[in-house]
């Protein structure tokens, strides 16, 4: 019997001892910015320029003039490259802080959607524009 009491006795002295620890903390909950929405976003909006960019490169006979002021009238293909990844890269960028601002406030959770989505459909439709140009080719 009185080695069932010790027993006992310790077993409640211990569980006293780990009553008295203070619980582990809580892990806070991680608000990740690059996300699959983020990058889905993104992978439209460099299918998008991609798109545009070789739309672009395919236009290049003499008959065509490329109307934006900073390629010029006739750009090389890694004018029109550099180009495209430097302004993805910027709007990757913008993205991601309007995303990020976001989380801190509840109004502007949102905000970030809207500049690549707008980006990603008016390359679109310039790709769709210099698809369909009919260009005279001469020789």
């Amino acid at each position: 019997m009185n080695r069932l009491t010790a027993l006992l006795s310790i077993f409640l002295i211990s569980s006293c001892a780990l009553a008295g620890e203070k619980p582990d903390m809580p892990k806070p909950k991680i608000n990740r910015v690059m996300d699959r929405k983020y990058f889905a976003v993104l992978g439209v909006l460099a299918a998008a320029k991609a798109a545009d960019g070789f739309a672009t490169s395919g236009a290049d006979w003499p008959g065509c003039i490329e109307t934006n002021p900073i390629l010029g009238p006739n750009p090389s293909n890694g004018r029109i490259a550099g180009f495209a990844a430097a302004s993805l890269a910027v709007e990757a960028g913008t993205a991601f802080l309007l995303k990020r601002f976001g989380q801190r406030h509840k109004w502007a959770r949102y905000l970030w959607i809207g500049e690549p989505s707008f980006r990603a459909l008016k390359h679109g439709q310039a790709a769709m524009h210099d698809a369909n140009l009919n260009c005279t080719r001469t020789q």
